[in-house]
């Protein structure tokens, strides 16, 4: 049986971590700390095995156990686990005697089965360890020679503090020769070896220990293990190992001065990034929807042909700036995709009629052939899946003059819960040079020197597509022959779904039911927007106010009810984020609640984020779609009118009854696992959680207003992890982002950003679990 030690001060993380281990297979008997204090009187009064360590206690870090473990000689293996994931936090502890280090995120019962047959390995080698040091001691001589060649100095010191023994590489870095030092005393030798008298007085009172060194420009970490009489138990030497870290250092501090320079770069880039999208973008915008208005109108031959080189040119503009933006967030690992239930064979016939013109126009043939065996519905990220067919069929649209271009879907794999799925598109065109197909996917490559100037683009389409493939966890290949075609085979997986068409049907519905009396404010400064928007308005019959800047904006939200406002998040005088700030915390504000619709020309990730966290409802990215805006108001709108008249009503009934599963906050798949059909642990732990949250948050907000940077550090770290159990991934991540600002005492801005996201998602979570615990059976 292995006797356990858990010092953890979250009760719940406590529980968790020790139903897991009993559920492990080895039989375990468990004690349990919540402070250091409790933690060393507990190791006074009983040995252990093992200790499950939690790095951040309420009196003190982790690192301050492994000390006074390596003061007392305690034998106890330590695994840190903890929510605080640093890879130099990783090492420190190691250093001081960790022999494992688990992020609470990994924790599972089989992560611990493979931490707890570690610790039984290790205690049968520290049990072969004792019995082999006899035999250790007739290969002295083959390990001196070994230690000569070796990057450390290693001493041997008596009892009385002489040095017996010096042997390493590193020992003539030192004043004193290696040889010359036999014989002397340490006491004699001052600060001029790694191995210090001091030192070695204290091993010699409290055994092992470990001490750090330097001299000169060389920096060493030094080894004190002293040697017992076994038929005494007395002192009769010390061992010293010192290990030259200089290098290792060094190789820190330049990766350190490396993160640092990448992060200001990458900073740079990003900003550069979303002022170049917002500056591009919202001029593309109006170019591409007064090109379409003007379509609407009567126009002779010229002035048709004129215009469609004018939507043609800002078209092509736009796949540049949104392949350069693509491009940038797949390289920085920051693009998003999705997980939700779509239909690939009405997705890729979508996408396909987008092509019709220019195929009737080119007058070439294009067909979609479909297997039958293909689930009509499947879980994955269909806007990714738009995006790869745009570039492939649109490659094979631009480069075939003649002939036909097809697109195939069949299955390649498939059991009761997933399916790979193989689509195949195959073009008559210009084909592709043999000493050319390893290239293709490379960025900014394109086949020939002239493709470029013939048929336009970036060369970044195949490799954004390549990128997004193996993103998504499948492959592509491509075949092809000059002057005789080319074919792109791409292999995805996704998971099998029944509930495609509960969201279609929804969408229809309200484009169905529009509601004419929808009244908008537009807080829009561009006057060409201006323009756009209000021709929408009027062709919609919704009824919209404008507004030239945020200010303006926040006197007609204080004047007037509307069902929806659409924010420009770029505005002089005070910006979008400002403005919605200042109507979300008018007191008695008769807009307070009204849905906002950010409207930007920033396309990169983390600004939907950004305005979600102030208070915004929805994102849309300029240049968009008119069906794609009206139909964003048109939920909105509905959402908002159905809210108020079902408070009206009935106040007792679930405030979230009418979202589904997407769009609920808490998620109690990952709860329910860990509970394993233990309902009473279950619904305890969600009482735990709306009990012991609203205190975290209130401990927040104190420390944010007092600037209690430690006082932030705690509560964010006690609230992180709870999060994470009831499906909050992003407050659980807001809440890590938080503690790593509290704990480097800075960015009070962004924790009061974080703070207010976390907040509001924090109201609707109560909601959920109150509902839940208030509507389902459970034990009392």
């Amino acid at each position: 049986m292995l006797n356990i030690h858990i010092i953890e001060d979250c009760q719940q993380d406590s529980s968790i971590l020790a139903g897991m281990l009993e559920r492990c297979g080895t039989p375990v008997q468990i004690s349990f700390s919540k402070s250091l204090h409790t933690a060393i009187e507990m190791c006074n009064q009983k040995d252990f095995h093992c200790t499950f360590l939690d790095y951040q206690l309420p009196d003190n870090t982790g690192e301050a156990f492994l000390h006074y473990t390596n003061k007392t000689n305690n034998r106890s293996f330590v695994i840190v686990v903890t929510s605080h994931e640093d890879l130099q936090t990783a090492v420190d502890c190691m250093k001081l005697g960790a022999v494992d280090y688990i992020p609470k995120k990994d924790l599972s019962v089989t992560t611990l089965i493979k931490s707890l047959n570690y610790i039984q390995l290790l205690l049968q080698a520290r049990k072969d360890v004792i019995e082999a040091e006899t035999a250790l001691q007739a290969t002295e001589c083959k390990l001196n020679q070994i230690i000569a060649q070796s990057p450390v100095v290693v001493y041997d010191i008596d009892a009385k503090g002489t040095i017996t023994l010096c042997r390493g590489e590193h020992a003539n870095l030192t004043t004193y020769e290696h040889k010359r030092m036999i014989g002397k005393s340490l006491s004699e030798t001052g600060n001029e070896l790694p191995v210090r008298f001091i030192d070695f007085i204290k091993a010699k009172e409290k055994g092992h220990q470990r001490c750090q060194t330097s001299i000169e420009d060389h920096f060493f970490d030094v080894n004190y293990m002293p040697v017992y009489n076994e038929a005494t138990g007395e002192i009769k030497g010390m061992t010293v190992v010192a290990v030259d870290n200089t290098a290792f250092m060094q190789q820190n501090k330049n990766l350190q001065h490396q993160l640092e320079h990448k992060d200001i770069t990458a900073k740079l880039k990003e900003q550069f990034l979303a002022t170049v999208s917002h500056e591009i973008r919202t001029p593309i915008h109006g170019i591409i929807s007064l090109a379409q208005f003007l379509y609407n109108t009567e126009l002779s031959e010229d002035q048709e042909n004129f215009l469609r080189l004018i939507r043609k040119s800002a078209d092509n503009l736009l796949v540049i700036v949104n392949d350069i933006l693509d491009l940038s967030k797949l390289n920085a690992d920051k693009m998003v995709f999705e997980e939700i239930p779509f239909s690939i064979k009405d997705t890729i016939n979508t996408t396909l009629s987008s092509f019709l013109p220019k195929t009737i126009e080119k007058n070439i043939e294009i067909s979609f052939i479909s297997s039958n065996e293909l689930p009509d519905a499947l879980v994955g990220d269909p806007v990714r899946l738009t995006q790869i067919l745009n570039n492939l069929i649109g490659n094979a649209v631009k480069f075939t003059e003649k002939g036909q271009i097809s697109i195939r879907t069949q299955l390649k794999e498939s059991n009761n819960r997933s399916v790979i799925v193989q689509i195949e598109i195959q073009d008559t065109g210009i084909g592709i040079p043999a000493n050319k197909l390893d290239s293709i996917f490379d960025s900014f490559y394109q086949a020939g020197s002239d493709t470029s100037r013939i048929y336009g683009g970036t060369g970044l389409g195949l490799s954004i597509t390549k990128q997004l493939v193996d993103r998504l966890g499948g492959n592509i290949h491509v075949r092809s022959k000059l002057k005789s075609g080319t074919t792109f085979t791409v292999s995805l997986p996704y998971t099998i779904c029944t509930d495609i068409y509960q969201c279609n049907k929804v969408e229809k519905k309200m484009a169905e039911n529009l509601d004419t009396k929808i009244t908008v404010l537009v807080a829009e400064d561009h006057d060409i927007n201006r323009f756009i928007i209000a021709k929408m308005m009027k062709d919609w019959q919704m009824k919209c106010d404008f507004a030239v800047n945020g200010r303006e904006a926040v006197d007609f939200a204080c004047k007037k009810p509307y069902d929806v406002i659409l924010m420009d998040v770029e505005m002089p005088d005070m910006n979008g984020y400002q403005a919605t700030d200042k109507i979300r915390k008018a007191k008695n504000s008769i807009n307070q609640q009204t849905p906002i619709i950010a409207m930007t020309g920033h396309a990169l990730q983390g600004e939907k984020e950004k305005c979600l966290a102030v208070g915004m409802n929805e994102y849309l990215s300029k240049p968009f779609k008119s069906d794609e805006l009206k139909m964003k108001i048109i939920e909105k709108a509905e959402q908002y009118k159905s809210s108020r008249a079902t408070t009206n009503k009935n106040n007792e009934k679930n405030p979230l009854e009418h979202r589904n599963d997407t769009t609920r906050i808490t998620h109690l798949d990952f709860l329910k696992e860990i509970s394993d059909n233990n309902e009473v642990f279950y619904f305890e732990f969600i009482q735990m959680f709306l009990r012991n949250c609203p205190e975290s948050l209130q401990d927040i907000k104190e420390g944010i207003a007092s600037y209690d940077w430690e006082k932030i550090r705690q509560a964010a770290h006690k609230a992180k992890p709870s999060f994470n159990y009831v499906g909050m991934k992003e407050c659980s991540l807001r809440a890590a982002k938080m503690e790593e600002c509290a704990r480097n005492k800075g960015q009070m801005e962004a924790i009061k950003e974080h703070y207010i996201f976390i907040e509001r998602q924090s109201m609707m979570a109560f909601a959920e679990l109150s509902y839940e615990l208030k509507s389902a059976k459970h034990p009392q």
